[in-house]
């Protein structure tokens, strides 16, 4: 019994875990569609390094 409800929170936590991980990746690539002037700024960037 109390490995099953160890396994059920252990799930919980994983679950939490990886939708915050999608969640803010989902918040950046957001971002960077609503403002990609700021993603060109960065490609520009990267070339002059290069």
């Amino acid at each position: 019994m109390v490995n099953k409800l160890t396994n059920v929170f252990l799930l919980l936590v994983v679950a939490a875990a990886n939708h915050m991980a999608i969640h803010s990746l989902a918040q950046t690539s957001a971002l960077n569609w609503h403002q990609p002037e700021v993603g060109e700024e960065l490609k520009e960037k990267i070339k002059s390094r290069s």
